[in-house]
């Protein structure tokens, strides 16, 4: 019996499978998704692997055995293992990273090696052999009075930095025995919190006394006193200063930390997003009888619900799960979105209690840990979160529900970089379950596949309540420059959020871009501040007052004279949703209201914080990026803003009008969900671009015949795919000269494979300089073929292998042109 595994390791050089003979006492133990312990190397080093695969022969000789299991848990099936290799191929990930999606989070095993002395051998005949060498004599005396010691104990005992060559040499010649323990542990979640350790009267008069001297020490005691405990990371926020003025301050007895260790083992919910079950309309009916045919006829089907905002579709998402699991089968519900979950999740609890796991990164790990394996044991029946839910271990799939299909999110940009919804036809077709996309602006893609057979389209063009659509107006900026009117606003949009103040209603005001202004620049000689490591400017963040690069998080202090000339007249240019917050306090300031975009929500409940002071209307005004774009249903919101949106319209992408389309569509969709009518205002200085206007008029169907018959003329997808090769390097020429010879193999194999398509040239990435790597990148364009991806494949092995500091990436049909 033979184990082919794949190391848990990082390293390129390592990714293969290798076979392992199976001593006869494990034969019973060792199977597919098992995790083992295996010699590897020369030094024959205790490494975790796991089984991918069991068979009875091998191409190589004098195989090496399986050492142990570590556990008897099987992470994945033969399924799984065929899920592997399918994203191995299609995406360019090594087998690691694949196998990382379909494994609990934290799932790492540390294996330490323990040194103790051969005991059969007299020590002084050990002694004597080791006289030549000073720290070989040093370790075996060492171990000779402390008995078994683990390589890093025998470093602080003898004070060495270095002692590997010699313990190597001592095991070689049998003085020194090795054993290799595992150790894992995923554990709660712990946070440092502060408080004061004196009076407040006391903190009062420390602070006037070290307010001149001390600032930021003074700064964290006003917050202190203004708080009864607070977590460290926010204290640190709020006092704008580092830990060890925190520290200073805590030597010197004026504060303490305690550590808080969190419950984890509960997901928690807000009861108030839970919704009675309602009575279906017509268009729901219909749209859960069509669907209901696929699931319970046993055999793979695919559907897309094309559904206006405000159609009802999470309704029919929770009637479709609950007809899977009346029959016995399993369910998965993605969205797009961190911020789209407290809703979801709600609703989900509400519906069917405890018979739901939440899989997504906002998570503790130790909270995705035990999700994971309730799915696992079978202890629940439905799964929800975002793309990374797609993978939940259930050994009944019956059905895989993608809201807002059409979102980006859903493709990952880190390896490996896999696309959600391929991951999900691939496992409804090995599992013969049925597929469901839904979305108010379905991918051109995916509706094209509607024209083809491949999915079934299901309609929804009303709301569900049967109100209105929201009365959108389109406000040409042009025109208010013409009229003097140089606000971020227009006439028309603050007219309209007076209004909307003076009824106590709500408002959503919508820009794709954080920070305070889009770059800084000396008005003197042209100079713009940027990044020292991105050929990026830098974005001005008021709260901080520091100008920060939004790809590597680069942080510099406002600079009051140009680096270039010395001139002192620097400018803001640009928005951001910072400065459009600052606009509304001028202009409205009796007005409340909240920020929710990168800068906003980085803490772990964050999002919950920010929609829940919404909902509950605390908040008069909610600004944001994308995420504030879909899903949010609150029915006190009566008006939105789109502040620019040209934005996304003019960058050089073949779905910048797709793009527009979607988060004009999504956005207008926030408003008038409930009885009262919905206004939407889209600032533009292109008020006559056709992408716009369609948008505005919520009109889909023509907007799908107008892209689409643009991208069968040009052969872009969904006629084709991209594939995107981009190398990055600490040397500008060296990496040129690695994609020009990497270029040159891949143009070779165009000749050769019968390839129908074209291949660019080598160029700049557009982010040419990132992190401090010089980037270049060329693209494919042509429809997928097994043969060619597998050529592909072994010139990219060939150059992983052998590439020295210069890293290779191959992105299939990329969401970004970076």
């Amino acid at each position: 019996m033979i184990a082919r595994v794949v190391l848990n390791s990082n390293t390129l050089s390592t990714d293969s499978l290798y076979d392992y003979l199976v001593p006869k006492s494990l034969e019973e133990s060792v199977k597919v998704g098992v995790r083992v312990k295996v010699p590897f190397g020369n030094g024959n080093k205790t490494s975790e692997a796991f089984v991918l695969e069991i068979c009875n022969d091998s191409n190589y000789e004098n195989l090496k055995s399986v050492s142990d299991i570590i556990s008897p848990v099987s992470y994945f099936n033969s399924e799984g293992a065929n899920l592997i290799e399918f994203m191995k191929h299609r995406y360019f990930c090594s087998y690691m990273s694949a196998i990382r999606c379909l494994i609990p989070a934290g799932l790492n095993m540390k294996f330490i090696s323990y040194y103790k002395l051969n005991e059969t051998i007299p020590f002084e005949e050990i002694k004597k052999e080791c006289k030549s060498s000073s720290v070989a004599d040093k370790i075996v005396s060492c171990l000779n009075s402390y008995g078994t010691m683990s390589e890093e104990s025998l470093k602080s005992e003898l004070g060495k930095t270095t002692i590997k060559a010699s313990l190597s040499r001592l095991v070689k010649k049998g003085y020194v025995c090795v054993d290799s323990k595992g150790s894992e542990k995923v554990s709660d979640t712990k946070k440092t919190f502060v408080e004061l350790a004196i009076e407040r009267e006391q903190a009062f008069s420390l602070i006037d006394s070290i307010s001149s001297k001390a600032p930021a020490r003074a700064r964290v005691m006003e917050v202190l006193c203004d708080n009864y405990d607070i977590e460290l990371s926010d204290l640190l926020v709020y006092a704008e200063t580092s830990k060890q003025t925190v520290d200073a301050l805590y030597e010197r007895g004026y504060v303490r930390y305690k550590t808080v260790v969190c419950n984890d083992s509960m997901i928690s919910y807000d009861p108030s997003y839970v919704k009675p079950a309602p009575v279906l309309n017509m268009a729901q009916k219909n749209a859960v009888e069509k669907i209901s045919v696929g699931i319970n006829s046993g055999k793979k089907s695919a559907y897309l619900i094309h559904g206006v905002t405000g159609s009802g579709k999470t309704e029919v998402y929770l009637s479709l799960i609950e007809k899977a699991i009346n029959i016995g089968k399993d369910a998965i519900l993605l969205v797009p979105e961190i911020s789209l979950t407290p809703q979801m999740i709600a609703q989900i609890f509400g519906r069917f209690g405890d018979n739901v796991a939440v899989l997504h990164s906002k998570l503790t790990v130790k909270q995705r840990y035990n999700e994971w394996h309730k799915i696992k044991n079978g202890d629940v029946k439905i799964a929800v979160g975002a793309r990374s839910a797609v993978f939940a271990p259930f050994s009944n799939i019956g059905l895989i529900i993608v809201d807002e299909e059409h979102e980006t999110t859903y493709k990952s940009e880190m390896s490996p970089r896999y696309n959600a919804i391929e991951i999900a036809r691939y496992i409804i077709g090995k599992n013969d379950g049925t597929l469901v996309l839904a979305s108010a602006t379905p991918s051109i893609d995916d509706y094209y596949k509607t024209m083809t057979g491949k999915f079934e389209l299901v309609e929804m063009p009303d709301r569900a309540n049967l109100s209105k659509l929201p009365r959108v107006v389109v406000a040409d900026m042009r025109s208010e420059l013409e009229a003097g009117n140089m606000s971020i606003f227009s006439t028309e949009l603050k007219n309209a959020i007076n209004n909307t103040l003076s009824k106590k209603e709500q408002i959503i005001l919508f820009l794709n871009r954080r920070g305070f202004s889009g770059f800084v620049s000396c008005r003197e000689c042209g100079y713009v501040m940027k990044c020292p490591r991105c050929n990026v400017s830098l974005t001005y963040h008021k709260s901080d007052n520091k100008m920060v690069c939004h790809y590597c998080d680069h942080k510099a202090p406002l600079t009051k004279a140009c680096p270039s000339c010395g001139g002192r007249h620097i400018r803001f240019f640009g928005i951001g949703t910072e400065k459009i917050v600052d606009e509304l306090y001028k202009l409205y300031p009796s007005a409340k209201v909240i920020r929710m975009d990168a800068d906003t929500t980085s803490g772990r409940m964050a999002h919950e914080n920010v929609l829940n002071h919404f909902k509950s209307g605390d908040a008069d005004i909610l600004v944001g990026t994308q995420m504030i774009t879909k899903g949010l249903d609150f029915a006190n919101v009566t008006l939105v803003g789109i502040v620019a949106a040209d934005m996304s319209l003019n960058v050089d992408d073949y779905r910048a009008a797709e793009r527009t389309f979607d988060l004009i569509t999504q956005v207008v969709g926030r408003c008038g969900r409930a009885e009262k009518e919905g206004l939407a205002i889209v600032q533009t200085y292109n008020p006559d671009d056709e992408t716009i206007l369609l948008s505005a008029a919520q009109d889909y169907k023509s907007f799908y015949e107008e892209e689409i018959s643009i991208r069968r003329m040009l052969l872009y997808p969904p006629f084709t795919e991209f594939i995107k090769i981009q190398f990055s390097g600490n040397n500008k020429n060296d990496t040129k000269a690695f994609a020009d010879k990497f270029y040159s193999d891949v143009s070779e194999l165009t000749m050769t494979h019968d390839f129908v398509g074209e291949i660019y040239n080598v160029s700049e990435s557009p982010l040419f300089r990132l992190n401090g790597k010089y980037r270049y990148r060329f693209m494919l364009k042509t429809p997928y073929k097994k043969e060619f991806y597998s050529a592909l494949h072994n010139i990219y092995n060939k150059y992983i292998k052998n590439r020295s500091e210069i890293s290779i990436s191959i992105d299939v049909n990329p969401v970004n042109s970076y």
